[in-house]
C-alpha cells in the first residue's frame, strides 16, 4: 500500500497538528506544573511561617507560664478574699434585717412620744400661765410685805415711844415696889 502524495501531505499535516497539539499540551502541562510548584512553594512557605509562629507561641507560653501561674494564684487569692467579704456582707445584711425588725415598734413608740410631747407642751403652757399668775401674786405679796415692813417700822417707833411712856408711867409703881416688903 502505497500512499499518495496527497495522503502523505495530509499525514504530515496531521502529524504536525498532532505535534502542535502535543506542544500546546506540553506547554499547558509546564504552566500547570509551574503554577502547582508556585502554589506548593507558597503553601510550604506558609506552613513554615505557621510552624515558626506556633513555635514562638509555644516558646512564649512556656516562658510566660510562671507569670501566668502567679497571676492566676493572685486572682485565686483575691477571689477567696472577695468571697469572704461577700460572706461578711451577707452576715451584716442579715444582722441589719434582724435589727430592722424592731423598727415598727420604734416608729410606734416615737409616734406615742409625739403624742406625749404634745400633752407635755400643753402642760408646759398651763404651767407657764400658772407661773405668770404666781408671779403677779408674788408681786402683790412683795408690795404687801413692803407695806408691812413700813408698818412695822412705824410701829417700832411707836413701841419705842410707848416704852418711854410706860417707863414714865411706871415710876410711881416702882416706888411702891421699893416699899413693898415682899421683895
Amino acid at each position: 500500500m502505497r500512499l499518495t502524495d496527497e495522503e502523505i501531505e495530509k499525514f504530515r499535516h496531521s502529524v504536525d497538528a498532532f505535534r502542535a497539539a502535543m506542544d500546546i499540551r506540553s506547554g499547558m502541562n509546564i504552566r500547570v506544573a509551574k503554577r502547582v510548584t508556585i502554589i506548593l512553594r507558597v503553601g510550604v512557605a506558609s506552613f513554615a511561617i505557621v510552624a515558626i509562629i506556633m513555635a514562638l507561641l509555644i516558646y512564649t507560653l512556656t516562658t510566660q507560664m510562671q507569670s501566668m501561674i502567679d497571676v492566676v494564684q493572685t486572682m485565686n487569692r483575691n477571689f477567696t478574699s472577695m468571697s469572704k467579704n461577700v460572706e461578711t456582707m451577707e452576715k451584716s445584711v442579715a444582722t441589719m434585717r434582724d435589727n430592722m425588725g424592731v423598727m415598727p415598734n420604734i416608729v410606734q413608740q416615737v409616734q406615742a412620744m409625739d403624742g406625749y410631747e404634745k400633752g407635755m407642751y400643753a402642760s408646759m403652757q398651763s404651767i407657764e400661765q400658772d407661773m405668770a399668775v404666781l408671779k403677779g401674786q408674788m408681786g402683790a405679796m412683795r408690795q404687801d410685805v413692803n407695806v408691812m415692813s413700813q408698818t412695822f417700822f412705824l410701829m417700832d417707833h411707836a413701841v419705842q415711844g410707848l416704852d418711854g411712856n410706860v417707863n414714865r408711867m411706871s415710876r410711881p409703881a416702882r416706888l411702891f415696889n421699893w416699899m413693898s416688903p415682899f421683895q
